[in-house]
């Protein structure tokens, strides 16, 4: 796989999350936690704690976004702004 190819990974990811608490889980509300949990979870693989942490947050804010406008369009914004801002702007070390 080329680094490339690593760049739509975010936005799969957080597919998988939001299909996974749509379609397999009762409530809205716990379906978004579940989303959010599964979002924040996964990027424990990065060994990176402070992302992980970062995603465990952002991915509980676009949950709320989600159940209060049930729109997906401002989240994929938000993701790509915020992707902007930490591979290019402002990178971590």
């Amino acid at each position: 796989m080329k680094s490339s190819d690593l760049s739509v990974l975010p936005v799969l990811i957080a597919a998988l999350a939001r299909s996974v608490s749509r379609h397999c889980l009762l409530s809205p509300v716990v379906g978004n936690a579940a989303g959010a949990t599964i979002y924040g979870a996964i990027h424990l693989v990065s060994g990176n704690l402070t992302l992980t942490g970062a995603a465990g947050v952002a991915g509980g804010f676009w949950s709320l976004e989600h159940l209060a406008q049930g729109r997906v369009a401002p989240l994929i914004v938000s993701h790509v702004a915020w992707d902007v801002w930490i591979f290019l702007v402002r990178p971590t070390a």
